[in-house]
This record gives structure tokens, sequence and C-alpha cells, in this order.
């Protein structure tokens, strides 16, 4: 039964790496919008735990659940804060980029991919 994948190593003429083997602009660029990602898959689970930590406030019956439920709250809503701070600049270096670079012009699909970015850049802005 033959493989079904054929792995291979990046060769040096691969355009996404150097002859010494590290990485061109492009990789790192394409590194950095995969943290970007994870960081902004991170962002919606706080946001559905933001949601939830609100309906249990409003679910509360005590001053003292309420009180806790509040707590809770807020420390969500202040990792929510901190990590977005964290993502939005690198949100506005990848933006200047693209423009700067004019990266429209040397990837067909970059147009799509930069305004995917300036949707991502207004949801979580």
């Amino acid at each position: 039964m033959g493989t079904l994948w054929n792995w291979t190593r990046p060769s040096p003429s691969t355009t996404l790496f150097s002859k010494r083997g590290t990485a061109t602009p492009w990789a790192k660029f394409f590194q950095e919008i995969s943290s970007i990602s994870l960081a902004l898959q991170e962002l919606e689970e706080l946001s559905v735990n933001i949601d939830r930590k609100q309906q249990q406030v409003l679910c509360c019956t005590t001053e003292e659940s309420i009180y806790k439920e509040k707590q809770e709250l807020s420390q969500v809503k202040d990792t929510f804060t901190k990590e977005a701070k964290t993502i939005h600049p690198k949100l506005n270096s990848i933006q200047e980029s693209l423009a700067k670079e004019g990266a429209a012009a040397h990837w067909p699909s970059a147009e799509i991919r930069h305004n995917q970015l300036l949707v991502l850049i207004g949801r979580y802005s």
C-alpha cells in the first residue's frame, strides 16, 4: 500500500527559505499571521467566557454570589483587554507593511487577505 503523503524537506530553492536556511520576509510574515490567528482564537474564547459570566451574574440570587461572579467577570474582562492590547499593534504593523510594500501586486490573494485583516482589526479594536 502506498503512502498518502509525500513529505519532503524544503530545498534551498524554495522561495520561503533563503540559502542559509533562515526565513525570508514572507515566511516571517506568515509566522506572524499564524501567531496572531492563535491569539485571536484565544480572544474569541475569552469573549465567550465573558458572555457566560455575564449571564451567571444575572442568574445570581445572593449578594455574595453576585459579588463573586462580578469579580470573576472583571478578571476575565481585564484579561481580554490585556490580550487585545497586545494584538492590536501587531495587526496595525501588518496592515502598514502590506500597504507599504504593495503586497497585492506580488501576490494575487494578498488583497483578499488584506481585506480580511481590516475586518479583524475593526472587530477586535
